[in-house]
Order: C-alpha cells, then sequence, then structure tokens
C-alpha cells in the first residue's frame, strides 16, 4: 500500500476544520432573531417583543469532494474510488460562528408589527481548502497519463478570524395596489467588520506538463498569499489585535401571497475586510523546465539535497505589505415556504404548525463561509403548539455533498432551547462528507 501518500491524502481533508450554512435556524420558527442574520426580512415574525440569545455556537466541517466513507478502511481501492468522486475543482472548508450578544425590538402600531430594530455581535472563524483532482490523482498514480498533457494542479487556501457587530432593520410594507392577501417586508443589517487575522490566495494557479516519453517536466505557477497576524518569520504578539476592518451589508425582502405561501430573497456579507498592519505577501510567477537534478562527485557517490533543490526552485519573492482587501463571502439566498397556520395564538398572532421550505444559496466567491458552488436544500418542521418543534432537511452541494439533518427546540415560557444538524451521518460511514453542529438559546418577551 502507498502509505505515505494515503497519509497525505487523509491530512490534505481533515485539516480544515461554519455545514457552512446553519438550517436550523431557517426552518424553525422559534428562531426567527436567528435567521434573520440570513434573510433579515425575517425580523419581527415572532409574537415577542423582545428577543436575546448569547453565547449561541454553530460549527461546521465539510468537504465536497467525496463521502467519509472512502476513509473508513481506507486502502488502495477507496482511494481510487474517492478520486473517481471528485470534481476537477473541489473545496473543503470549517469553522465556527459564536454569537456573542443577540437582540431585538419590535415596535406594535394598532397590534401589528411597525418596525423591528436588531444588535448583533458575532465572532466568525472560518477556514477553507481549494485542490483539484488532478493534484491527488498525481501524487496517488503517478505522471504517466499526463505525458504529453497539462495538470491542474491549482492548491488554494483562504482563512480568517473576524468579529462582527450588526444592526438590523425589518418593516412590513403596505402597498394597497397588489390586495390584501399579499403582504410584503424587507429588511436590512449594516454591519461593522473588525479582522484579527487572515490568510488568503487572491491568485493561485499551478500546472504541470509532462513531455513525451516523460523527459521533462514543465511547471508553471502564478501565486499571491497575502497574510495578516505574521511579520514573515513567526505569528505576530496579541493575536486579538485588530489589524483591519471594513464595512458590510444585508438586504432582503420577503413576500406574503395565497395566505399560505412564502417567498424571500435576500444578498447577505456585501463588503470586504481591509488588511493594514501586520501584513505580509508571498509570490511568485515561473516557469520552470525540470530536466533532473544536478548531482555532483557522482564517482564519488554523489551529491544532492532534492529538499532544497525544490524549495529553491519553487520559493516566492517575499515581501512586506502594506495592505490588501479580502471580500466577505457574499451569498444570495432564495427561499420558499409553504405554511398552514394552526389555532394556536399569542399576542394576536397565528403560528404555523406545519412548514415545507426550498431554499437555494449561491455564492459569489471561495472565502472562508462562502463558495460558488450551489448549495440546495429541503426542509419540514412541525409545531406542538409552538411548544415543541421537531424537522428534517435534505441538503446537497456547498462544502459538503448529500447531507440529512434533524432539529427540535422547546418552549419553556419566555426561554428557549434547541439543537440541531444538517449532516446527521457526516461523521459515519453511511453518506455525507462532513459533520456540523449548532446549539440555540434565546429568551422571549
Amino acid at each position: 500500500m502507498k502509505n505515505p501518500i494515503i497519509f497525505f491524502f487523509v491530512l490534505c481533508i481533515f485539516i480544515e476544520s461554519k455545514a457552512q450554512n446553519n438550517l436550523p435556524v431557517f426552518y424553525d420558527q422559534h428562531w426567527t432573531l436567528h435567521s434573520s442574520k440570513y434573510i433579515p426580512s425575517k425580523l419581527g415574525d415572532d409574537y415577542g417583543t423582545f428577543n436575546a440569545t448569547i453565547m449561541n455556537p454553530y460549527s461546521y466541517l465539510n468537504n465536497s469532494g467525496f463521502g467519509l466513507k472512502n476513509l473508513a478502511g481506507i486502502d488502495n481501492a477507496k482511494i481510487d474510488n474517492a478520486l473517481k468522486q471528485m470534481a476537477p475543482s473541489n473545496i473543503a472548508g470549517g469553522g465556527l460562528d459564536i454569537d456573542i450578544i443577540g437582540m431585538s425590538y419590535k415596535i406594535m402600531k394598532r397590534e401589528k408589527e411597525f418596525m423591528s430594530f436588531s444588535f448583533f455581535a458575532t465572532d466568525r472563524l472560518g477556514t477553507n481548502f481549494i485542490y483539484t483532482r488532478d493534484f491527488f490523482d498525481l501524487i496517488w498514480n503517478g505522471n504517466a497519463k499526463f505525458e504529453g498533457k497539462k495538470a491542474d494542479m491549482t492548491l488554494g487556501f483562504n482563512a480568517s478570524y473576524m468579529r462582527e457587530y450588526a444592526l438590523g432593520w425589518s418593516m412590513p410594507i403596505d402597498i394597497p395596489s397588489i390586495g390584501d392577501d399579499v403582504k410584503m417586508k424587507v429588511g436590512a443589517r449594516m454591519k461593522l467588520m473588525r479582522g484579527f487575522a487572515a490568510i488568503s490566495f487572491p491568485k493561485s494557479e499551478i500546472s504541470l506538463k509532462t513531455s513525451d516519453l516523460g523527459r521533462s517536466l514543465v511547471f508553471e505557477t502564478d501565486y499571491t498569499m497575502n497574510i495578516a497576524g505574521y511579520d514573515g518569520t513567526e505569528v505576530v504578539d496579541n493575536p486579538l489585535n485588530a489589524r483591519g476592518g471594513g464595512v458590510g451589508m444585508d438586504l432582503s425582502t420577503t413576500v406574503s401571497f395565497l395566505k399560505n405561501f412564502e417567498a424571500s430573497l435576500a444578498v447577505i456579507d456585501i463588503g470586504s475586510v481591509k488588511y493594514k498592519d501586520d501584513t505580509y505577501q508571498y509570490s511568485r510567477k515561473s516557469q520552470i523546465n525540470f530536466d533532473g537534478i544536478p548531482i555532483k562527485d557522482v564517482l564519488k557517490g554523489g551529491d544532492f539535497d532534492i529538499e532544497n533543490y525544490i524549495t529553491d526552485e519553487f520559493k516566492g519573492t517575499e515581501k512586506a505589505s502594506s495592505s490588501f482587501s479580502n471580500p466577505l463571502p457574499t451569498r444570495l439566498i432564495l427561499q420558499g415556504e409553504y405554511k398552514t397556520k394552526s389555532n394556536t395564538k399569542k399576542k394576536n398572532r397565528e403560528f404555523y404548525d406545519k412548514r415545507a421550505s426550498f431554499t437555494y444559496i449561491q455564492g459569489f466567491n471561495n472565502q472562508p463561509g462562502g463558495t460558488t458552488k450551489p448549495f440546495f436544500s429541503l426542509g419540514y418542521n412541525h409545531s406542538f403548539n409552538y411548544v415543541f418543534n421537531i424537522g428534517a432537511t435534505t441538503n446537497y452541494g456547498g462544502y459538503g455533498r448529500f447531507g440529512f439533518g434533524l432539529n427540535t427546540s422547546l418552549r419553556f415560557g419566555g426561554l428557549r432551547i434547541g439543537v440541531g444538524t444538517t449532516n446527521l451521518f457526516g461523521a459515519t460511514n453511511l453518506v455525507g462528507s462532513g459533520v456540523d453542529f449548532t446549539f440555540l438559546t434565546g429568551i422571549t418577551i
């Protein structure tokens, strides 16, 4: 067995520790405050005048390349099967979001919502690793199959740690001309970002071409790596000092129609973070023709240092950087819901006992927490007298492959507690390619 290569293969997948989209808060009506982080116009869809939450974590680890079952009892055949499952370009990612504090207040007018406001402080830690099928195929099988061809060896790595302060707002819009059966809400969140540390590859292109008969190799590299929180030799002191900042924005609208249907459109994380302090850049653009390693003193047994030779050939230009900007993981969210009302009422508001939902998320970049790979989800949630809620989800895409999840929540008066996952079997060898978990608490008055 190719033991060293298997170890490297597994390491590259599991070195990545946000699933990327917290579905339990999308579908469980106990968590409208939390769901407003994704769809701001959902803010205020609750009987409570005041909502609050503190220290709610959400973590994920996912890989789009292949299912985790390929790593159970790993052997040559499973590695070969994993390579067949991979797309030409793949992404693995992980992260942790912690809502340090969140709260909202709803202003009522004539027993109807007039306007709602919210505030969140959230720590966002995320990372991802972008890799190609050719990269692992060449490592595993060698370059013979690439004779006369160019192999895409591109790798990319992004990581960031930020703190987000967000002010949210939502408001129903009265449009008499469209009738009483159609209701509209709009919402927005303005965000102040503090960037503590970051690594990004704004450009990463690496290829390898093997000549006929394998007599020479041609490496082409063109990459730039930006780092904040590193001085070129070691991680700088005081990692919690902000090294950059920026602003962001979330926008959305929700339309209810035909009594039981609801549709939402949102664009979130519009903006960027600019890093100015303790920044560093590493880059290279070159073409390397490799015909072999020079060996000195052949008659005396030879003398060569392959490690230093390769390092010298691929080492990029190092320099201190004045500043660089990283975009936020901008995403488009489309959601449709069919809901049936129950007889449960609180503060003159009816609640829904059955909710069936569809969600589509499309990212515009591959920053941590987002990806250009589309994400689809179906969800169902059942509420028992607005006290005990339970739901199930199925999803595909984004950082992961197929996932099946469960979520549940319980209300004790004004106190709420809930847990959920979008990939219940992700940590087993049955199905899935990742794991995630969310723990939710809240107070409603």
